[in-house]
């Protein structure tokens, strides 16, 4: 299909931009109701944030490595059978209304994810890094906050549905860690002393987000 690209490069002048080699796979599935379908975007102030899925020291081969010039040997490991168990929660909490937002963890790790958020939302958030689930094996916040584990996600609940979440995810890695707020500022608190260590305006990150693109 075209996906497949050994050549990926865009020239204007005398400027040349190119990206690595790129092998894309493509999966798709079927909406039954696309009032169920689930955005990425904080929805309210007061939603509870959810992180499933383990965090672990995995930074190699991250963008936050590759933007200190590193690589790093823990590259993410994929667990298939808790993955596949998490995925099926998730897709039954979002089939069953519980699910306000959503958003994977990918490139850049929950930092990213989380900025992601609030930018689409306009909200901000209030994030205790010492609950995210795998934290008490991770001993830095900078690694907590991008290492590229896979088979998470970031979630948003109305408290109202939160107990109901949660009986879904009984028996996976899945904690509750923190909260959207109308004032648009991430908020991320070290996860010993629960101390700020980080506090970003939405306009800030969505600026940061931008500046690639905006010449």
């Amino acid at each position: 299909s075209g996906k497949d690209s050994k050549k990926n490069d865009y020239g204007s002048g005398a400027d040349k931009i190119s990206i690595p080699p790129t092998l894309l796979f493509t999966a798709l599935g079927v909406v039954e109701d696309v009032s169920r379908a689930v955005t990425l975007d904080f929805k309210a102030d007061g939603d509870l944030i959810y992180v499933l899925g383990d965090t672990r020291d995995e930074c190699g081969a991250s963008e936050y490595y590759n933007l200190l010039g590193a690589t790093g040997n823990r590259v993410p490991e994929v667990d298939t059978k808790v993955s596949k168990r998490t995925f099926e929660a998730l897709h039954k909490a979002m089939t069953l209304g519980f699910v306000a937002s959503c958003h994977d963890i990918s490139d850049g790790g929950l930092g990213v994810a989380l900025a992601e958020c609030a930018i689409a939302g306009d909200l901000g958030a209030r994030v205790e890094l010492g609950s995210v689930p795998g934290a008490e094996s991770v001993e830095r916040n900078d690694l907590l906050l991008f290492s590229e584990s896979q088979g998470r996600f970031v979630v948003t609940v109305n408290p109202s549905l939160a107990g109901r979440f949660e009986l879904l995810f009984a028996g996976l890695p899945c904690s509750k860690a923190g909260v959207v707020t109308a004032h648009p500022i991430l908020q991320l608190l070290d996860k010993g002393s629960a101390a700020e260590i980080c506090s970003l305006s939405v306009e800030q990150m969505r600026k940061a987000w931008k500046k690639p693109i905006d010449w």
